[in-house]
């Protein structure tokens, strides 16, 4: 049962983080302008939005239904190991004035 509510939280995050970075990306956020850096339109695209909105969609619909236990690890670190990358490479590209 707890695993459960963890991979729905999970997948709130990631499907937050991946409509974010859609909606934003021709949009400045955190300083950030996807419409001149590249490397920061490619995250926002489909590094971050499509892959994160991919996961969740995995995430919620065959981990919570299928309820294999090592289905469910790999999505969650999949998750966490993409989110984690994305916001590295964005601060890497955040110029701080």
């Amino acid at each position: 049962m707890l695993i459960n509510l963890l991979v729905l939280i999970v997948v709130f995050i990631t499907a937050f983080l991946g409509g974010y970075l859609v909606s934003h990306r021709n949009k400045t956020f955190l300083s950030l302008d996807p419409t001149t850096d590249s490397v920061v339109h490619n995250v926002a695209n489909w590094g971050g939005g499509i892959s994160l909105l991919f996961i969740a969609l995995l995430g919620g619909v065959v981990s919570l239904f299928l309820q294999n236990s090592i289905f469910i690890i790999i999505v969650l670190l999949i998750a966490t190991v993409v989110a984690t990358t994305i916001q590295f490479i964005l601060f890497n590209h955040l110029k701080i004035k």
